[in-house]
């Protein structure tokens, strides 16, 4: 319950006092000091997400923050009693008694995300966290939300038509920008540019004409942001951080985008928008300025009825209940304090802690007993201590600050916490100690570890991929130089020496018929033999069978001469072979079976190879299994030893296919190649 909702109470007491036995003198645990008299109260109206208390089996609201009034628009004495059908925040009932269901089946609800209507009828989307507390003998649900009404509004502002973006880009008053990822180019619209008070020949088309204008302070974060966009982890790209103006100025924008990635999962486009919220941050900070005065005029308020009630000396025993009530409400804060998802501490000026709630003690593995009134030191001990201090002094210098830091504990674990100080000042605006709320972050940010791990295995895989290009491409080099060299040491000198035998025949005397064809036999049979040359070699470049006949005849004939020129034991294996398989399909695995039957031939020692040709509805597949000696395909030496299987592998991905191979070292080897297609149908 808040401070107002003590001070009714007090006040209708008033109306009707009424005397109560005084037991004599009051003990400390029957107070509540003065500096904690408000603490809970503060900490709950003082919370920028809506919280609220209800009864698990009424419905009834019991408690709730001004955050959460001021979002649904209801004053306080319309919710407080009233149940949240008969206000008619959940749309759907059906909704709100399966929400219940799941409850009380799990205990919690976490990150849940509904819809919720305001007084006024609009409907707001919320993110909220449930857990089911003990208060009072009764169960209730302590409930905490968080409003992403904005941010829903924004994804499917994103998703409008293209056909009005030159229009939006000319006309609005917010700065539109469409970021070209893979090419690390952006287009920035002018009045991007007029923000920050360029003409439109001063800045390019680079990325990092956006980047490297972002505040030094904010440019981690904007960055963490976008990365996890573009790996999904978050919905949309929203961020709100000051950029750099041409005379060295930082103003403030609200930055969104929405992002297209391709059939690999790679980010190559992405749009959005900023806007100046400058003069909206300068509103926020006067707003604060004017709550601290708020907050201040209640201090001086209370601290003047606290007056006035040591007058009414006569009036002791109702103040007596009223203290009784105080504690009461301590004991409901506590509660509420304790189931809290976060860690939530009070901390004075001598650094020691003055409350903390259940959540430490599960941190520290010690009970709250031995906790409070401990130095922070001696509680998080002196490495941790070392990182804390300068923000604790900081906050008791009067400065609200957060930061992130990794908490190292007892049993060596380190949990990274995310913590937010906010200094609490007296009636007269001196610092009295440190409200503390702290975040467990720690998955989050072993998470962007990973990808930062994953991002390094990447690089190298990119690395070894362009080595291996590179030497494939090398490898095609050298095979041109040695047809190159085949053509001019072996088919040139041997036209050649054809032509100078024809040239001898013709400086002869005239011969008979009988005498010219006989001396004309060497003639011809050099001529059929170079034909039969230049036909293995085109063959070997490209068969024209496969054009001309098809896989199967081409792979018939190729076997057929390896089995003559190796003595190896080839079968061949043909079922379902589509007739309309396409030309650059069948080359593939031609030569897949061609550079395969080469490899068995040159590393595997083998005398049996099964090659198999089949096909199905999806596509058509080539296996080419032998009885050799095997490797271990794990490792990456044995891959960096040729080019075939690189070759093999390019190829199939040319054409949206895959390569396999399984292999042990003394089992043989089975090299599998898949080419998805869908045959035409008249």
């Amino acid at each position: 319950m808040t401070s107002k909702t003590i001070k009714k109470a007090s006040l209708t007491k008033r109306k009707s006092p009424r005397r109560a036995r005084t037991t004599g003198t009051t003990s400390r645990s029957d107070l509540v000091p003065p500096a904690e008299e408000n603490f809970f109260a503060r900490a709950f109206r003082a919370s920028p997400h809506p919280i609220g208390v209800t009864e698990l089996d009424s419905g009834c609201c019991l408690e709730i923050n001004d955050a959460c009034l001021e979002i649904f628009g209801f004053q306080r004495h319309e919710v407080i009693g009233k149940t949240t059908l008969m206000l008619g925040i959940w749309p759907d009932p059906l909704e709100r008694a399966r929400f219940i269901d799941r409850l009380k089946a799990e205990g919690s609800v976490r990150n849940l995300e509904v819809s919720m209507r305001m007084k006024n009828g609009n409907l707001r989307q919320f993110i909220i966290s449930t857990d089911l507390i003990a208060l009072n003998g009764k169960q209730c649900l302590l409930t905490m939300g968080n409003d992403i009404t904005e941010r829903k509004q924004t994804e499917e502002a994103l998703r409008r038509s293209e056909e009005r973006w030159e229009l939006t880009a000319t006309g609005t008053t917010d700065g539109i920008w469409d970021w070209d990822v893979a090419g690390h180019t952006v287009f920035l619209s002018p009045r991007w540019k007029q923000l920050r008070s360029y003409h439109e020949e001063e800045i390019g088309v680079d990325e990092t004409e956006w980047s490297s204008r972002i505040h030094p302070e904010d440019f981690s974060r904007v960055m963490t942001t976008v990365q996890s966009y573009f790996k999904k982890e978050i919905p949309a790209f929203h961020c709100e951080y000051r950029t750099r103006r041409k005379d060295g100025t930082y103003f403030w924008i609200s930055d969104r985008g929405i992002a297209v990635w391709d059939a690999q999962g790679r980010v190559v486009r992405m749009v959005g928008s900023e806007t100046d919220i400058t003069e909206r941050k300068r509103a926020e900070g006067a707003l604060r300025r004017a709550h601290e005065e708020l907050e201040h005029r209640v201090a001086e308020r209370t601290a003047e009825l606290g007056r006035s009630n040591k007058r009414l000396k006569a009036e002791i025993a109702e103040r007596e209940q009223v203290e009784a009530l105080l504690r009461e409400q301590e004991q409901e804060f506590r509660f509420l304090a304790d189931n809290v998802p976060a860690y939530f501490s009070y901390i004075d000026t001598e650094l020691r802690y003055r409350f903390v709630n259940k959540r430490y003690e599960e941190l520290f593995g010690r009970p709250l007993v031995e906790l409070t009134g401990q130095y922070v030191k001696d509680v998080v001990g002196e490495a941790n201590f070392r990182t804390i201090e300068p923000h604790l002094r900081k906050a008791l210098a009067g400065r609200e600050t957060s930061f992130l830091y990794p908490k190292v504990l007892s049993n060596v674990d380190t949990r990274w916490m995310n913590v937010h100080y906010t200094p609490d000042r007296d009636e007269a605006g001196r610092i009295r100690g440190v409200l503390t709320l702290a975040t467990d972050v720690t998955s989050q940010k072993r998470s962007e570890l990973a990808l930062q791990q994953n991002q390094l295995v990447l690089q190298e895989k990119r690395q070894e991929l362009q080595m291996l290009t590179e030497q494939l491409l090398t490898a095609q080099d050298r095979e041109r130089q040695r047809i190159a060299r085949d053509l001019h040491d072996d088919f040139s000198q041997r036209l050649v020496a054809l032509s100078l035998d024809l040239a001898a025949l013709d400086r002869q005397s005239p011969l008979s018929p009988e005498s010219l064809g006989k001396a004309l036999e060497p003639v011809r049979e050099e001529l059929a033999q170079l034909s039969d040359d230049l036909r293995r070699l085109a063959h070997r470049l490209h068969p024209s069978l496969l054009k001309h006949a098809g896989l199967r005849a081409a792979l018939e004939e190729h076997i057929q001469q390896a089995t003559k020129r190796t003595e190896l034991h080839i079968t061949l294996k043909v079922g379902n072979v589509p007739e309309s398989l396409p030309l650059d399909s069948a080359t593939c695995l031609f030569r897949v079976c061609q550079e395969s039957l080469q490899n068995v031939v040159k590393h595997a020692n083998a005398t049996d190879v099964l090659v198999k040709l089949s096909g199905s509805a999806k596509g058509i597949g080539l296996s080419v299994t032998d009885n050799g000696k095997g490797f271990d395909v794990h490792n990456k030496r044995n891959h960096q030893k040729g080019l075939g299987l690189i070759s093999m592998q390019e190829r199939l991905r040319l054409v949206k296919g895959f390569l396999n191979i399984h292999s042990r070292p003394a089992d043989g080897t089975k090299v599998c190649a898949w080419i998805p297609f869908q045959e035409n149908t008249p």
